[in-house]
């Protein structure tokens, strides 16, 4: 059972596939409201149960107590959230192992609040096992006094969406869509799409922005947020940004990106931390070309000049790096993102992630 995510999203799939090619059983436990999470997984025929949870404690409470009265073989919480206490203690009450799914809350836990923040380390020190997608994580999971971590970075790939034969090989998929890559055929020439958290420079967005529009380029933003999504502040902060590049830059509403990303030639993220950011996968497995900053473990995912660029965390070394994916020719950038879709089909392919995920599973046989 997944419990309490916010919604089902195009990369959950890839764990909701596993309910057609390894017959295991799904309930999703989600406070989307919207009808998104079932619509999209009936789109992809998953046969997986729907049960929706009310965002009013006492309505929450009694809905839980139903639903965990059956029996799982897990439950999977994600920590950074107002109900993560109550979710542990009947959890436990009973008697369901429970695995923490660590997105990446904890790099940005300190942004919480308080009584948040006590609900994520009572979860990762009592949870039977943390899953953790990023290797910066270890330390920080050690720190909280996790009992058992389980690495299993993200995934990008195919799966067999509303067809009978078995899942096509990841490699070969996209070895064959990066024959056809082609510059002329990408409207986009910078994409951010990414949250705007703190870590990730978002300021940075203003000047950087000023400098692609004097060199006759254009920069699109995919991820501001609705007010009713983040706190009073980050949404000024947001709106600021928004209003700011009104004119220099193509904005668009938060979503799922895949479209965009066809449509791209570069792929912009920066950060203390970047490895296996999930967009940023995507992104290369759609032939974008990624420009990352340095940081921990990032070289096991994009090589200066190889498949990408990197820069040093600065904005002086970041701008210095865009006007280098400015003066790029075709048959450069054509090298670059084939590498770049190489580079997610072999290190991280759908069938090594779901080995892994199988074996994860099988330790609470």
């Amino acid at each position: 059972m997944i419990l309490g995510i916010n919604a089902v999203r195009a990369k959950t799939l890839y764990q909701l596939e596993l309910s057609r090619t390894d017959n295991i059983e799904f309930t999703v436990a989600t406070t989307d409201r919207t009808q998104g999470s079932e619509s999209l997984i009936q789109a992809q025929e998953m046969p997986c149960e729907i049960i929706y949870l009310s965002r009013n404690p006492g309505l929450r409470l009694i809905t839980l107590i139903k639903v965990l009265r059956r029996r799982y073989h897990h439950i999977e919480v994600y920590p950074a959230s107002r109900f993560a206490i109550l979710n542990l203690v009947l959890t436990k009450l009973f008697r369901h192992r429970i695995v923490v799914v660590e997105w990446g809350d904890l790099q940005i836990m300190g942004s919480y609040p308080v009584l948040m923040q006590f609900g994520m380390k009572l979860i990762y020190r009592f949870a039977d096992a943390v899953w953790f997608k990023e290797p910066y994580m270890q330390s920080l999971l050690d720190r909280h006094g996790a009992r058992r971590t389980f690495f299993i970075p993200n995934t990008v790939g195919q799966f067999a969406t509303k067809r009978q034969g078995a899942l096509s090989s990841t490699y070969e998929m996209l070895k064959e869509q990066s024959r056809n890559l082609k510059v002329e055929e990408r409207s986009i020439d910078f994409l951010w799409a990414n949250r705007l958290i703190e870590q990730r420079r978002p300021s940075w967005l203003i000047p950087m922005s000023f400098e692609i529009a004097r060199q006759g380029y254009q920069l699109t933003i995919m991820g501001f947020r609705d007010e009713d999504q983040i706190s009073s502040k980050q949404y000024w902060f947001e709106a600021t940004i928004r209003t700011l590049l009104a004119r220099e830059t193509q904005q668009i509403a938060w979503g799922d990106p895949r479209d965009q990303f066809r449509q791209s030639r570069y792929f912009l993220l920066f950060g203390e931390r970047i490895f296996g950011n999930h967009a940023l996968l995507e992104a290369m497995s759609q032939g974008v070309v990624p420009l990352v900053t340095q940081s921990e473990s990032v070289e096991a995912v994009v090589q200066d000049s190889y498949n990408g660029f990197v820069a040093e965390l600065d904005l002086t070394s970041v701008l210095q790096m865009i006007k280098r994916a400015m003066s790029v020719d075709e048959n450069e950038w054509i090298r670059l993102s084939q590498n770049a879709v190489a580079t997610v089909a072999s290190r991280f392919s759908y069938e090594q992630w779901r080995e892994s995920l199988l074996n994860m599973y099988a330790q609470f046989d």
